[in-house]
């Protein structure tokens, strides 16, 4: 009897874990921008200063920041709309880097925004930035200033013993938005720069790193700079291991951890020791099947690193074909990995004769770590469900807005993998030229901006229904 009660309950209880499954819904809201094709970037090389480099909210989420190729920032501002959704505003543009001349290499570097901080700020009325170039960093202030309008027709006079004093009229005020370069950080970095990080705790450091070297700042200092990271060979030598990304801890300004090309993580305690040698531990997949392949490199190399704030886990790196997780009591391989990208495995010697083995993706969270997007190929994005293990697809198509609204969500399995059909369209006709490499996570909601070449998709996120599927459309 009690036996029969055992067997009954068991799928009761199973049915109701299965319903409380919360799915994250995203819709398209808004676009930005001047749309340019692929063959337009190819053919006409001076729109390629258009494409985005970098882009990324504000602490409190109220300003957007973008900067491209030609050493442009543009700001924006969120506002909401009438029946409350969020909406980014045009608000100002400025150029902030300028061509540089290296004399010892004879080699000119163009203007392109390679890294971008967004410094925290108790005033609304200014947005502070970091810029990198190639080799030079630029402290900007973005500031509102009041400027009073004379009129000088009727101004009246004041005259006394050999001198005449005119009082101009003030006939108005107004107030106009301008920038000032605070600061310049340069001659330092002898190779070019890939990574600009704030430190949101103490809020007068920052972080920048090349490909050998990691630099701790002050923002009030120019001049003196701390070597985190020394791992230039010194000699010329074939294939040496390269520093890819850098990021400081949002919790914890002490940590922060780097990834290198040969798929070296390097997670840092500043407080234990200056010796990069004894103060970090190092995550490498070290039982990967990819380790076997003519394209381990490429595809183990580490394209960008996110510690958040998350009890799931401690670091999230994202790399050519997967998002890895990791825990600091298993550094030898990730404990949990996300496949996002299963169908290109076959085309991989395609990928490597048309270089779309040198695409970066990045990846960003939410405040809590819970949801991971990154990008992908055919104009796809992923977000990731960490704790119910589901991996929403959306691609952004640009002629069927309703194509872009349609949620794919896919299950993934105890070894990172999807549930793809045979006859899936993901798997057969995969456009590589169609690319979302940045993306951006709001970190005071479920809003998310998707960047493709030089334009902005941004997404809302909501939970609407409750239900357990490997895949509904």
């Amino acid at each position: 009897m009690n036996g029969s009660n055992e067997k009954t309950s068991k799928p009761a209880e199973e049915k109701k874990s299965n319903e409380e499954l919360k799915i994250m819904e995203w819709r398209y809201s808004q676009f930005l921008g001047e749309k340019l094709t692929h063959d337009q970037i190819k053919n006409e090389p001076e729109n390629e200063s258009f494409l985005v480099t970098n882009c990324k909210f504000s602490r409190d989420g109220q300003n957007v920041v973008v900067t491209d190729k030609g050493g442009r920032v543009i700001l924006f501002k969120k506002n909401e709309t009438k029946n409350k959704q969020p909406k980014l505003d045009y608000f100002y543009e400025f150029a902030a880097q300028e061509r540089e001349f290296d004399v010892h290499k004879s080699i000119e570097y163009t203007e392109e925004i390679r890294g971008l901080a967004i410094l925290p700020s108790t005033n609304a009325n200014k947005v502070d930035i970091l810029t990198a170039g190639y080799r030079t960093i630029k402290f900007d202030r973005i500031h509102k200033e009041k400027i009073k309008v004379f009129d000088q027709s009727g101004a009246k006079g004041l005259s006394g013993p050999g001198k005449s004093i005119v009082i101009p009229k003030v006939t108005n005020v107004n107030t106009e938005t301008k920038n000032k370069t605070k600061r310049v950080y340069k001659f330092i970095h002898n190779n070019e720069i890939n990574t600009l990080c704030e430190n949101k705790i103490n809020t007068n450091n920052f972080m920048s790193s090349d490909e050998f070297k990691i630099f701790l700042w002050d923002l009030n200092v120019p001049n003196e700079v701390f070597n985190l990271v020394d791992i230039d060979p010194g000699t010329e030598m074939d294939n040496p291991e390269k520093i890819t990304k850098s990021v400081v801890c949002d919790y914890n300004p002490h940590l922060f951890a780097y990834g290198t090309n040969k798929g070296n993580i390097k997670f840092c305690d500043l407080r234990t020791s200056s010796d990069s040698v004894t103060f970090s531990k190092n995550f490498l997949d070290e039982n990967s099947n990819l380790n076997k392949t003519v394209f381990a490199q490429s595809l183990l190399g580490v394209h960008d690193l996110s510690v958040s704030f998350s009890n799931n886990y401690l670091l999230a790196s994202r790399h050519f074909l997967s998002v890895n997780l990791w825990d600091l009591r298993k550094q030898n391989e990730p404990f949990t990995k996300f496949l996002v990208y299963e169908p290109v495995i076959n085309k991989l010697s395609y990928l490597y004769q048309n270089n779309y083995l040198n695409d970066k993706f990045s990846i960003s969270t939410d405040n809590n770590g819970k949801y991971i997007i990154t990008g992908g190929y055919n104009n796809m994005f992923h977000v990731l469900d960490i704790e119910q293990r589901l991996n929403t697809q959306i691609v952004i198509d640009e002629m069927n807005e309703k194509l872009s609204n349609t949620n794919v969500i896919r299950k993934i399995n105890s070894k990172g993998s999807c549930f793809y059909k045979k006859d899936d369209p993901n798997l057969s006709k995969i456009n590589f030229d169609k690319k979302i490499l940045h993306q951006v996570y709001s970190p005071v909601e479920n809003y998310s901006i998707m960047v493709i070449y030089n334009c902005l998709y941004t997404y809302t996120g909501s939970i609407t229904k409750k239900e357990n599927t490997s895949q509904k459309k």
